[in-house]
């Protein structure tokens, strides 16, 4: 049972702490942020904000990666308005 617990809490920790790096994106400009960010080796993700039509897409990185994830979306001009 301990083991258990401990595998369920590491779990959680491995994927329950995200930041919200960019936002108000339409799917296209997120898809290209989370290309962008993991050719640099940051795990990202795009996710469908409950936000009306159009631009309705955040990208999401690891907390722990979050500021290296804005410094390369600066350096690359990402994203784009």
């Amino acid at each position: 049972m301990a083991r258990w617990i401990a595998a369920l809490a590491l779990a959680f920790l491995a994927t329950g702490c995200r930041t919200r790096v960019a936002g108000d994106l339409d799917e296209r400009e997120a898809g290209r942020v989370v290309t962008a960010l993991e050719r640099s080796g940051i795990p990202a993700s795009a996710d469908r904000e409950a936000r009306g039509q159009g631009k309705a897409w955040a990208v999401r990185v690891p907390s722990a990666d979050a500021t290296r994830a804005r410094a390369i979306m600066a350096g690359l001009d990402m994203p784009r308005p």
